[in-house]
């Protein structure tokens, strides 16, 4: 298999999880804020990954000063903003709805690619980015009736706010790109968990969640 197929092949793989991660997010958005849930995903993840960092001994990068700041803005774009703008979006829109928003990931980085790395795109990119959009307008376009106009604009929002979650992951994506010394996956994984539960712990605190019942199927979700 050449490395374009392979990567293809992981991306696939990678979006197969995005379903998961809207059912759990919508569990999550109707028991816990969305910060308090944000930082509680990444300290239950942090222990993990230093443990896989360990047994698989993966070396811990080294950024220089341009990487690490470019490794907090994916971690507060792709780690914080898409988790919180995920839950947040959620609360109103269908589930359904939701999934095939989130399933624009792959058009919109691509999209990204082509506006900010001048990346020039095929007809099947083109094509791609077309019924992505489609797609949207789609489960975004009002209905018709006084009764569900309440609904719709809910649904709307929610829609966008989902959106906004994907143009954040899209932006990971770009800012992985211009990294000057590729991070391993599993290690870039960990620096993410733990850069996005210092980003989020403050708001957090804020949130006060500790002051309010805890559903368990919301910190189901969250894990």
């Amino acid at each position: 298999m050449s490395e374009r197929l392979k990567g293809m092949a992981l991306c696939a793989l990678a979006m197969v999880t995005v379903g998961s991660t809207v059912v759990a997010s919508k569990v999550i958005a109707g028991g816990l804020p969305p910060f308090t849930a944000t930082a509680l995903r990444f300290a239950m993840a942090l222990p993990v990954f230093l443990l896989l960092l360990r047994l698989t001994r993966t070396p811990w990068p080294r950024p220089d000063r341009r990487d690490l700041v470019l490794l907090l803005f994916q971690a507060g774009l792709g780690s914080v903003g898409y988790t919180v703008l995920l839950i947040l979006g959620v609360r109103w829109a269908p589930a359904a709805s939701a999934g095939v928003v989130a399933g624009t990931l792959p058009a919109v980085a691509a999209l990204a690619a082509v506006l900010a790395l001048r990346e020039r795109p095929g007809r099947y990119l083109v094509g791609s980015i077309v019924l992505a959009t489609a797609g949207v307008l789609a489960i975004s376009w009002p209905g018709e009736g006084s009764a569900g106009d309440s609904k719709s604009a809910a649904a709307f929002a929610g829609n966008l706010l989902l959106l906004g979650a994907v143009v954040c992951e899209a932006m990971f994506i770009l800012l992985n790109k211009r990294l000057r010394v590729p991070v391993r996956p599993l290690a870039l994984s960990t620096l993410m968990a733990a850069f996005g539960l210092l980003l989020s712990l403050v708001p957090a605190l804020f949130e006060r969640a500790w002051e309010r019942p805890l559903p368990n199927d919301a910190l189901i979700g969250v894990a």
